[in-house]
């Protein structure tokens, strides 16, 4: 599911987009291709940095599911 970048495990998939996610996405906050807490699968909107675009489209998924 878009938007689905973690889990009861941070970082690993669970298939739903819920608060997990959110929380993911924020703890990555502003972190930028290059370094080293950068996660390349938490960049939705692929533009090389975490930040509230990629946030928002957790949100506009959140719910979903596989």
């Amino acid at each position: 599911v878009f938007g689905d970048v973690s889990g009861p495990t941070q970082g690993v998939y669970d298939g739903v987009v819920d608060m997990q996610d959110i929380n993911y996405l924020t703890l990555l906050f502003n972190k930028r291709a290059g370094n080293s807490s950068f996660n390349p699968n938490a960049d939705l909107n692929d533009d090389l940095v975490i930040n509230m675009k990629d946030i928002q489209i957790a949100i506009i998924n959140f719910s979903k599911h596989e």
